[in-house]
């Protein structure tokens, strides 16, 4: 087997089998069940292997499939009493594969989660009858278990787990860690069904600024970078050096990020979104806590910065310092745009050409700017599936401009609908561009 198209020959023909008998399955499905096959829990799992060129089956010393659950050390009670629950909510469905939406079901009984939950006005009893509804309806054709040997929870479901170890290296870890790390799956209907209770990672995470969860009053990330290894506490600054890092750098054509100083820290705000504070871990290098971001600011004469560089998402993002009368014709462009409401002539043509490549599972990466292109590849097993599942695109609505300036359409498709929004830079190429479920 050469890549993961190879594996979904071998689904299209096991969907074909199966409709010679009567019997019909979706493509993600099948693609599930050729996983399973070759051992592993679930699709995202062999098509990374595959790429990857490893072994493409997960076995115990016997060499049998491995199944047997091992969760890490230093959970809370009420953590283990959770995860127990979520296996259960899948074996009682006889779903072989517990997955986030189980793990979700569970943490609305778990006390940490569920009162983090409530005290962001969240209604739990309706985020439990929707998530009770998706495992029931979207998740009823899952492969039978038969013993209790061949519950195995997902390969995102375990992610999500060890990243709540990563979040709480001093202390036990929650189920609010949990529900924390939950968010990193942004493509989990899981994390769709929190975002309809107005719940995210930040609203989570930080109230105000202060962390929601963490030992000795610090945000979790605070404490470990990207890879869970410690890194370097914030330190104090003096005022004159802060005072040479404010002012404006451009992003893009469309975007600015405004620094200005309070006190003994920083505060940015990028164009169209809301203020960010950061804090000093050396004399040039910062990080926020509502979001996991770092910047590095570059020096120039006269003790200012010339240009700073942002590391989001796995990305670097180099700004250069303007002035602030030309910061101001850019956010002024960008609010003209957004007060007319008028599509850019180009992006419906760029969004039909970039939902017939993750349909077909070849995209076109030059149409992209570097940055989306590289977090399109990580995700294209998903996305590509998912756009199997919807069919063919029948029409595409505008809807309007966003606050950042990206034009936002609905999608319509043979089995389906999802919401689009789409930003193209001065060149044309896709500069931004996300999915969410439709109607």
């Amino acid at each position: 087997m050469r890549d993961f198209r190879d594996a979904k020959v071998m689904a299209h023909t096991l969907r074909a089998s199966l409709a010679s008998k009567g019997l019909k399955i979706t493509v993600s499905q099948s693609l599930e069940l050729i996983a399973e096959l070759f051992g592993l829990p679930d699709w995202n799992t062999l098509a990374a292997a595959i790429r990857r060129g490893l072994p493409i089956t997960e076995t115990d010393a016997s060499g049998q499939p491995r199944a047997s659950v091992v969760w890490p050390s230093g959970f809370s009670r009420d953590l283990g009493l959770t995860l127990s629950r979520a296996l259960s909510h899948a074996k009682e469905r006889t779903h072989a594969f517990p997955t986030l939406e189980h793990l979700l079901l569970a943490l609305l009984d778990d006390p940490d989660a569920s009162t983090m939950m409530k005290a962001r006005k969240a209604d739990l009893q309706a985020l439990r009858q929707a998530v009770t509804a998706y495992i029931d309806e979207k998740l009823k054709t899952w492969v039978s278990v038969y013993d209790e040997r061949d519950t195995t929870p997902t390969v995102a479901f375990r992610r999500v787990v060890h990243s709540a170890t990563v979040r709480s290296l001093k202390r036990e870890t929650s189920g609010l860690d949990v529900l924390a790390a939950m968010f990193r799956e942004t493509e989990s209907p899981a994390v769709w069904l929190l975002s309809e209770q107005g719940l995210s990672q930040e609203t989570i995470v930080s109230d105000g600024g202060k962390p929601a969860a963490g030992s000795e009053g610090e945000s979790p990330q605070d404490n470990v970078d990207e890879s869970g290894k410690p890194v370097v506490q914030e330190v104090a600054v003096n005022a004159a050096t802060l005072d040479g890092y404010v002012g404006f750098y451009r992003l893009d054509d469309d975007a600015v990020l405004a620094v200005t100083r309070n006190e003994n820290h920083l505060v940015t705000r990028l164009t169209g979104q809301r203020q960010v504070p950061i804090y000093a871990q050396s004399n040039t290098e910062f990080f926020a806590k509502l979001v996991n971001a770092r910047f590095i600011f570059i020096m120039g004469v006269k003790g200012q910065a010339a240009s700073l560089v942002l590391h989001q998402h796995g990305q670097d993002h180099p700004m250069t310092r303007i002035d602030a009368t030309t910061a101001q014709k850019i956010e002024s462009k960008l609010a003209e745009r957004v007060k007319s409401q008028s599509a850019d002539p180009r992006s419906e043509a760029a969004l039909r050409r970039l939902i017939d490549g993750l349909a077909s599972g070849k995209p076109n990466y030059h149409e992209m700017i570097p940055a989306l292109a590289e977090l399109t590849r990580q995700q294209l097993p998903n996305l590509h599936i998912s756009h199997l599942d919807l069919g063919a695109v029948q029409s595409i609505k505008f809807l309007g401009v966003g606050s950042q300036g990206e034009d936002v359409y609905t999608v319509n498709h043979e089995n389906g609908a999802s919401h689009w929004r789409i930003k193209l830079d001065s060149k044309g190429a896709i500069a931004m561009a996300g999915i969410t479920p439709g109607p």
